[in-house]
This record gives C-alpha cells, structure tokens and sequence, in this order.
C-alpha cells in the first residue's frame, strides 16, 4: 500500500461515518484497558483500504463465517453489550457502496477489519450532439 492522501469517497457520509463509529466502537469494547487501536489508510489496486485493528479478545475460528450475520452473537461477546446488528450493518453499507468489508482475527490477540471502496471515476464530459433539423 501506498501512503498518500486518500480521494474523497463518492457516497452516504452519514452512512459512512456509521461504518467507521461501528467498526471503531467495537475496537474499543472489545479490547483490554491499555489496547492500542490503529487505523490504516491507503490506496492499492484502484481501491481505497481502511485498516481498523485491536489488540482485544479476538474472534474464535468457528465464529468468523457468522459475525456479518443480523443477530449472531459469538460465544466471547455475550458479555459484552449489544444485539449484534452492528457488522452486519457495516456490511450492507459497505457493499451498496461498491466496496467489501473483510476480517482476520485470532482468539486472544485481536482482530484487523478490512474494507475495500472503489475509488472514485472521474467524471465523465457528455458530448451533445445536434441533430439536423
């Protein structure tokens, strides 16, 4: 990846910034006090990518096929507040914006969320063309 300033993204700010609260409220509940939290940007393969990394619990194996699922609460966070809409809704936005939302995670060192947003086309000039009369 490439460290530059990233292009704005052609979308629902507002749908946007509720992936980004989602993902970030999620690093922080689920990571131990003292947990570093980061967030990566950059631009690879004509798509922007967004990196949200913790530290925290991490998600069990059998559980990742499932966490984007309305409703699925892994085995770990039923302590933890919540009814398990929140990825599941980061996944729908993420994807009516064209992009895809990925995860890796190992049990007891964290977890790494990856999204995948096309960059934006320029646009494109529309020649009029006459007609004879």
């Amino acid at each position: 990846m490439n460290e530059i300033a990233l292009p704005p993204v052609n979308g629902d700010g507002r749908q946007l910034r509720r992936v980004f609260t989602n993902l970030l409220d999620n690093a922080i509940k689920f990571s131990n006090k003292g947990g570093a939290i980061s967030l990566v940007t950059g631009i690879s393969e004509g798509e922007i990518v967004i990196k949200v990394a913790d530290q925290g619990i991490g998600i069990p194996y059998e559980d990742l096929p499932y966490i984007f699922d309305a409703f699925h609460r892994g085995k770990e966070s039923t302590k933890i507040e919540g009814v398990g809409l929140g990825l599941a809704t980061v996944k729908a936005i993420v994807e009516a914006h064209g992009g895809r939302v990925m995860v890796e995670s190992e049990l007891g060192k964290g977890s790494v969320f990856t999204l995948l947003l096309p960059l934006p086309q320029p646009a494109t000039k529309v020649q009029e063309r006459l007609l004879p009369a």
